[in-house]
């Protein structure tokens, strides 16, 4: 079973940010403190919380992770994926591989869903309005992040992967990978995996 949480990091404040880097792990706490703007420590800080408190919850007390090619971490008898955006932060955690992409829905240019996009899903794109154009855009844009994030691969080239949202599937080939959507206010969220997703992703608040 897919378990999917997330933290809104929108109403940190310092003290709290502070609170929570107590908590984390070397490696974390340095990711955060090495980040350039105040967001993005927060969102780093976020997502490491949520990571932490599925390792606990998992019993592990120490994680030695490791990484792919392309970045993505990997710890030993646990399988998990992060993500952020906006002010949301979002933790994945299955029984197998699995990807997870999150984004603050926003104005998607043509020319950007040009280069992201093949010409079926530009075809779907542009019979929309601009402004559900783009809450479509990033269904389709977090499905491919997901599927790349779940296959360990990277995104350079995204129009390898072809989405159908109808089928809830994204394709590579005539190969073809599961995803479920998610509704958060303002967001497209997406999850790819080969086993059963949950029904609604968590909220979780600090402190536990």
């Amino acid at each position: 079973m897919v378990e999917i949480s997330y933290i809104d990091t929108a109403s940190f404040t310092a003290e709290r940010y502070r609170e929570i880097l107590n908590r984390l792990s070397v490696e974390r706490r340095e990711k955060a403190e090495r980040c350039r703007t105040e967001r993005a420590a927060y969102l780093s800080a976020g997502a490491g919380y949520l990571l932490d408190c599925a390792l606990r919850r998992a019993g592990f007390r120490e994680a030695a992770f490791t990484y792919g090619e392309h970045g993505k971490p990997y710890l030993n008898g646990f399988c998990f994926n992060l993500s952020h955006s906006g002010t949301l932060a979002v933790l994945a955690v299955a029984d197998g591989e699995v990807g997870v992409d999150v984004e603050k829905i926003a104005a998607a240019s043509d020319k950007l869903i040009r280069r992201v996009c093949t010409e079926r899903e530009c075809a779907y794109l542009f019979s929309f309005s601009e402004e559900e154009r783009a809450r479509e855009f990033f269904r389709i844009w977090t499905a491919k992040e997901s599927a790349a994030k779940f296959l360990g691969a990277g995104l350079a080239s995204p129009k390898h992967l072809e989405v159908d949202l109808s089928c809830k599937e994204v394709k590579r080939g005539s190969a073809s990978f599961p995803i479920r959507e998610y509704a958060l206010d303002g967001y497209a969220l997406t999850v790819c995996a080969e086993e059963a997703f949950c029904s609604a992703p968590k909220e979780v608040l600090f402190p536990l």
